[in-house]
């Protein structure tokens, strides 16, 4: 707090934008769907020819929605 800077004012000024933008959006789950977490995972290794890098992802769902990607 000490070194604030112009762009971390712009970071905090962001995260306000977006709550304000967000804040009528919720999480709804299905009361059919039984209560469980799934995840989901995919990974390949090393098949883009050009770098040879490994790209991993993932999904968890709970009840039905999605709570984490990447």
């Amino acid at each position: 707090m000490s070194n604030r800077e112009k762009k971390h004012w712009e970071v905090v000024k962001h995260i306000f934008r977006y709550l304000r933008g967000t804040k009528e959006l919720q999480l709804t789950f299905d009361l059919d769907q039984p209560i469980e977490v799934e995840g989901f995972t995919d990974s390949d290794y090393a098949s883009n020819l050009d770098n040879r890098k490994s790209m991993s992802r993932y999904v968890f769902t709970y009840s039905g929605s999605v709570i984490s990607w990447r």
